[in-house]
């Protein structure tokens, strides 16, 4: 997850560390998203599908943590602004 931090007048984004029930919260979140946005007829059905594409590494909801990792990697430099 990223907080927003400000420091001497600017504002970084800033990684910071999950305890594992708001990871899992956030995962199910994620995929329980991506399967009521979906196009597919019927819960079930699109939940199915999402699950599959996570097992083959294409879901929609694997990309978003990707591009969530991605920004995560490029702020590491500022963490230490996390303990205020």
């Amino acid at each position: 997850e990223i907080i927003k931090i400000r420091k001497a007048g600017k504002v970084y984004d800033v990684p910071v560390p999950l305890k594992k029930k708001k990871q899992l919260f956030l995962i199910i979140n994620s995929i329980l998203l991506t399967v009521n946005n979906s196009k597919v007829n019927g819960f079930e059905k699109s939940l199915t599908l999402e699950l599959l594409s996570l097992f083959f590494k294409k879901s929609i909801s694997l990309k978003s943590k990707d591009n969530l990792s991605k920004k995560i990697y490029l702020n590491r430099a500022v963490t230490h602004y996390r303990w205020r």
